[in-house]
């Protein structure tokens, strides 16, 4: 399945939908009013969502932070 056809802001929607309401909320936390705004619209129209989909969005955010951990070590 192509998941080139979300957006970031969808992608960050089935992020924080899989990570579940208590990881979710410590990142909104993080995040800017306009942040929060664009990604809870997001979250709000995804549907259900085949487990391909959402693996592929884990794996290319795995895939993100492989790339960056340089950045997290220290």
């Amino acid at each position: 399945m192509a998941i080139n056809k979300f957006t970031g802001a969808q992608k960050a929607a089935i992020l924080l939908l899989s990570f579940g309401e208590e990881i979710s909320a410590e990142i909104f936390k993080h995040m800017t009013e306009f942040e929060i705004k664009r990604i809870g619209s997001a979250m709000s129209r995804i549907g259900r969502l085949e487990s391909e989909i959402v693996d592929e969005v884990m794996m290319e955010f795995y895939g993100i932070l492989q790339q960056n951990k340089r950045f997290f070590q220290g």
